[in-house]
């Protein structure tokens, strides 16, 4: 090709044992599509867009180590290589939902890092350590509690217990056999 700025470029029927090139510079004024297997990917001019289509996979590093696809109903980003996905952020770095503000982890550089629920935060990491907004339900108990601050002891027969400082509900202890034991008021 001598003239390298084509106007509604169309290429068929191209055959042959090699590869086809374009030495130089390639301008396509408009829409360009590229046909593949699976699916196409488009270049829409008016949305200023590459669009993947469905099945479609962008491949990223010399041996195609990260995918970027989506297969009609989810969508992956997946890192194929040696080393770790990692993803940076000068101020914070916000996972929300689609086409709303709708927070559900939002980390900021240098502090805290936020965990909500139906854009509620329910955990907030701090330089102290975390706070918990709500119920906390837990499967297994470690360590003996006498490091917990803010809450009043109480004795119960043979346990030596923590109960809690919210409605003095829970009762956290150790029985005779050195079991932990867990009981509320309720």
């Amino acid at each position: 090709l001598t003239n390298k700025t084509l106007t509604t470029p169309v290429i068929n029927g191209f055959s042959g044992t090699g590869d086809a090139s374009i030495t130089g510079d390639l301008t396509i004024d408009g829409d360009a599509t590229i046909t593949g297997t699976n699916g196409n990917i488009v270049f829409d001019k008016s949305a200023d867009s590459l669009i993947f289509q469905d099945n479609v996979i962008a491949k990223f590093g010399s041996s195609g180590d990260l995918y970027i696809q989506h297969n009609g109903s989810n969508s992956y980003i997946t890192d194929f290589g040696t080393g770790g996905l990692l993803i940076g952020a000068n101020a914070f770095i916000n996972l929300h939902k689609a086409g709303s503000s709708e927070k559900m982890v939002y980390a900021n550089a240098d502090g805290s890092v936020e965990l909500y629920h139906d854009n509620v935060k329910k955990f907030e990491t701090t330089s102290a350590g975390g706070t918990l907004t709500g119920t906390l339900t837990a499967t297994a108990f470690s360590g003996d509690g006498s490091a917990l601050t803010g809450v009043t002891s109480s004795v119960s027969g043979a346990q030596t217990g923590i109960t809690s400082i919210l409605n003095n509900s829970l009762v956290v202890g150790r029985d005779a056999d050195n079991d932990i034991d867990f009981s509320t008021d309720n």
